[in-house]
């Protein structure tokens, strides 16, 4: 597993393509995960620990990495 993405200084997050500008990278809220599987599958497995109560926030999935946050409620994308 690989962190690609944790904490960003608001001056990175506005480089970052895509970025939301109220990302939650900001406040050391989310994390973008890749693993050596399909990101679906990451999503899917953080789709039953958060079902668990593990946590609640988001659940991103993208081409190349899985984005998961503790915003507080629950959230899924892509």
């Amino acid at each position: 597993m690989t962190i690609a993405s944790a904490y960003r200084s608001p001056a990175y997050n506005a480089t970052c393509p895509g970025a939301a500008p109220q990302s939650f990278h900001l406040h050391n809220l989310a994390l973008d995960l890749v693993y050596d599987c399909p990101p679906a599958k990451v999503a899917e497995a953080a789709h039953a620990l958060r079902n668990r109560g593990f946590f609640r926030g988001g659940i991103g999935k993208y081409p190349s990495f899985t984005h998961i946050d503790t915003r507080g409620k629950n959230a899924d994308w892509g």
